[in-house]
């Protein structure tokens, strides 16, 4: 119970929109600017990349809504970034990287969790990101691999 009470959200008003940061974890503030670069830097190279932000910031209300009530959810992405920060590092120093099946799997799982939860327009921005991220060459034009 002591990790459900630790692991707040916080939200920062950025562009018409929220930059999601975890707070009460060891390196949230390095993972906030990480993730923040790989949007500078890596999506908004690309009119998918920036889609994909758009979407995020026109259901950041809804998103940080339904993290809010549900802890167990909250430490399921707090995890997620933990674990995918140094990958999003590689990509913006232009290095490749490789998610794991597991890893690729836990992404999805979360995205699901969302759209079940969400408005009927989450859930379609949810499957429409389920989609990218289950297409290996939309992830390799990112220099994402995945592997077993």
């Amino acid at each position: 119970m002591e990790r459900f009470r630790r692991i707040v959200f916080l939200c920062i008003p950025v562009n018409n929109g929220f930059c999601l940061s975890i707070n009460g974890r060891s390196n949230a503030r390095a993972h906030a600017e990480v993730l923040r670069d790989f949007r500078d830097m890596v999506l908004s190279t690309t009119l998918t990349g920036k889609m994909l932000t758009r979407l995020y910031y026109n259901h950041s209300d809804e998103i940080v809504e339904i993290l809010t009530l549900d802890d167990e959810l909250k430490i399921r992405v707090g995890d997620m970034v933990e674990a995918l920060a140094p990958r999003a590092s590689d990509i913006v120093s232009g290095r490749q990287t490789a998610l794991t099946q597991g890893e690729l799997k836990q992404m999805k799982d979360i995205l699901v969790t969302l759209s079940e939860r969400g408005s009927m327009t989450l859930r379609i921005t949810m499957n429409f990101i389920l989609d990218k991220i289950e297409n290996e060459s939309f992830l390799q034009q990112y220099g994402v691999k995945i592997v077993n």
